[in-house]
C-alpha cells in the first residue's frame, strides 16, 4: 500500500519537477482556464481533489462519480450558476463571464453532466488601415459547451471524461491584410480526462489529477497560423 501511495505521489508531482517548464504563452481561447466556483477560488484553486459539486465538470470530472453515494442524503441532480463582471475596476458593463453546470446520476450507467462557459469581451470599434476613422462596431465573445461522463472503477476510484465544443467569435467582420483575408471566427473540440482516488488509509486524504483542453489547434485564418489550446495539467 505504501509503495502504491508513493508511486502515485511521484506521478502527480512529476510535472512540477521536470525542467524546463513550457508555458502556454501562445495559446488561444484562454477563457477556458477561468475557474468557476467561489469556494474553490477561495482555496487557491484547490478543486481537483475536492471536486464534490457540479463544478467538478471543470475541476475534475471524476469527482462526479462520488456525488451520489447515499440515496437518503445525496441528490441525484444538481445545478450551479455563476456570473462575474470581468475587470470591474474599469466599469465595463459589457465584459462578463458566465458559467452554468449540472449533473445527474443514472442508476447502473454513471453520472452525466453538462456545462457552458461564456465570456463577453464587449463592444469593439474597427477602423481602416490608413487612419482612425470608425468603420463600424461589433461584439466579441467566446463559448464552450461541455458534456461529461463519470463512473467508479472501484468504490474508492473514479474516472471522468469531458468532451467540449469551443466557439470563438473575436470578430465577425472579414478583414484583408496584404494577401490574407478572413474573419476572427474559429471553432474546435477538446477533451478533458480526470481521475480521483480516496485511498482509505487516511480518512480525509484524496488524490486527484485532471488533464484539460487536449485537442487540435484553433485556426482563424489558416492552419499554418493556428494557435494551441490552453492545455493544463492539475
Amino acid at each position: 500500500m505504501k509503495t502504491i501511495f508513493w508511486l502515485l505521489t511521484i506521478i502527480f508531482l512529476s510535472p512540477f519537477l521536470l525542467s524546463p517548464v513550457f508555458a502556454q504563452g501562445e495559446a488561444t481561447v484562454l477563457f477556458l482556464v477561468i475557474n468557476p466556483g467561489a469556494r474553490q477560488g477561495g482555496m487557491g484553486e484547490a478543486g481537483v481533489a475536492l471536486a464534490d459539486d457540479a463544478t467538478a465538470i471543470y475541476w475534475n470530472p471524476a469527482g462526479l462519480a462520488f456525488q451520489y453515494e447515499n440515496p437518503e442524503v445525496d441528490k441525484k441532480g444538481e445545478v450551479t450558476l455563476m456570473h462575474v463582471n470581468w475587470l470591474p475596476q474599469f466599469n465595463l458593463s459589457d465584459m462578463y463571464y458566465d458559467y452554468a453546470a449540472g449533473r445527474y446520476h443514472w442508476q447502473d450507467v454513471g453520472t452525466l453532466g453538462m456545462a457552458i462557459q461564456y465570456i463577453s469581451y464587449g463592444e469593439r470599434i474597427y477602423t481602416g488601415e490608413s487612419g482612425p476613422e470608425e468603420l463600424g462596431r461589433f461584439n466579441s465573445s467566446e463559448v464552450s459547451i461541455t458534456g461529461s461522463y463519470a463512473l467508479k472503477l472501484k468504490p474508492n476510484l473514479g474516472l471522468g471524461v469531458n468532451l467540449k465544443y469551443i466557439y470563438s467569435r473575436l470578430s465577425p467582420i472579414e478583414v484583408k491584410v496584404g494577401a490574407e483575408k478572413g474573419k476572427g471566427i474559429a471553432s474546435g473540440f477538446a477533451v478533458d480526462l480526470g481521475v480521483l482516488w480516496h485511498p482509505g488509509f487516511a480518512k480525509r486524504l484524496s488524490l486527484g489529477a485532471n488533464l484539460s483542453n487536449v485537442g487540435p489547434k484553433i485556426s482563424y485564418v489558416d492552419y499554418t497560423q493556428a494557435d494551441p489550446l490552453p492545455t493544463n495539467l492539475r
